[in-house]
């Protein structure tokens, strides 16, 4: 039997038809599953044994909840959980997960990343609040996470069918699932390290508007060896949402949704009606010059939601970008430009020399020296 992908249920990924936040109010999170209960992860003959995790939505709502349980070797290590940021009128940019187990020798890892919604560019449209790019399937996308890591280059990619469940019908959007994983390898220190990145891809099409989301990325690395796929495989089977938590947030997700595609109608209809007025009070024979107007007008409304929406989403996908590559950026008013470092160090300092100086002492302060902000 086929297993129906734990990549969907994190997600809300058909819910809000992609990556448009305005056009359907119903959830995935509620799709049914054929897959048989999974087996415990056993990472080795000699693992230890398998337990179930809970990941913690901590501050998304009135108090934590479990997001989701999945099953781990009884000695691995976990950090992290759910965590959301809402300043974004794209909805499903919203949630923004960051979870480690590691295990007890420090050399193997599993990660859960935050993943993207985006208009493929050249598809855009105004009222669709998600940022375009040029990124149009599943390869080019682990590609773009394989940048966070420095000197990282790919070994192998893959399709993998087996994870991407058949499409659901979203409101007479064309709907495509796929999935892949990408091998790349690294150097950290004196080890190579190899990492298998996967993802599942969603493409929704409506009337040209192209929509793609990935809801998760799942990483596994492993320190001078080679990962075991099988074992990557069962614990993204194992993964599985809390009822509780999918509630809230297919309630949260609909109730956002109504109040972005509400302001945006108040918005026209308030406009149309001032316009109205000036039309009937110049007469029928100004009408034809102030339709063009009014035409242009509308379309200077489009571009206006846009324009804010862009400039909250830019950051935001820089702070992803953050996120995922583990750093902090500072401005450098002295050169003009930015520099990126680690979040191992809460402050960066520019020495007289010109050089950078990275610590967590609160009290270094060396001569000729000027400390970096972080940009917010």
């Amino acid at each position: 039997m086929r297993h129906s992908s734990p990549l969907l249920i994190i997600l809300l990924l058909a819910a809000l038809g992609g990556c448009d936040s305005t056009r359907t109010e119903t959830s995935a999170l509620d799709a049914g599953t054929d897959a048989p209960a999974v087996a415990g992860i056993e990472a080795s003959a000699a693992a230890a044994p398998v337990i179930e995790t809970q990941i913690m939505d901590a501050l998304g709502f009135a108090q934590p909840l479990i997001a989701a349980r999945a099953q781990l070797p009884a000695d691995w290590r976990t950090r992290g959980g759910v965590g959301w940021d809402r300043r974004s009128e794209c909805v499903t940019n919203h949630l923004r997960i960051n979870w480690l187990a590691v295990s007890p020798d420090g050399r193997q890892a599993l990660e859960l990343m935050p993943g993207l919604s985006w208009q493929l560019q050249g598809t855009d449209i105004p009222m669709n609040p998600c940022p375009p790019l040029a990124i149009r399937d599943t390869r080019q996308f682990l590609e773009s996470v394989a940048q966070r890591y420095p000197g990282a280059h790919v070994l192998r990619y893959r399709d993998r069918p087996d994870l991407a469940p058949a499409p659901q019908p979203t409101n007479g959007a064309r709907v495509e699932n796929s999935a892949g994983e990408l091998l790349i390898a690294y150097r950290d220190g004196s080890a190579e390290v190899r990492e298998l990145l996967t993802a599942m891809l969603t493409t929704s099409e409506m009337q040209g508007n192209i929509c793609i989301s990935s809801p998760i990325v799942y990483a596994y690395r492993v320190a001078g060896g080679e990962p075991d796929a099988d074992f990557s495989d069962r614990f993204m089977k194992s993964l599985q949402p809390d009822s509780q938590w999918q509630a809230q947030v297919q309630r949260t997700s609909s109730e956002l949704i109504a109040q972005i595609s509400a302001r945006q109608r108040q918005d026209i209809a308030t406009w149309h009606a001032g316009q109205m007025a000036r039309i009937n009070a110049r007469g029928a024979a100004d009408r034809a010059q102030i339709r063009a107007q009014t035409h242009r007008e509308v379309a200077q409304i489009y571009s206006n939601i846009w324009s804010n929406s862009q400039a909250t989403d830019e950051r935001i996908q820089r702070r992803t970008l953050e996120s995922i590559g583990e750093y902090n950026t500072y401005a450098d008013p002295a050169s003009g430009g930015v520099v990126r470092e680690s979040t191992d160090y809460n402050r960066v300092i520019r020495t007289g020399d010109g050089g950078y100086l990275s610590t967590n002492d609160p009290y270094l302060d060396p001569a000729g020296s000027e400390e970096l902000q972080r940009i917010p």
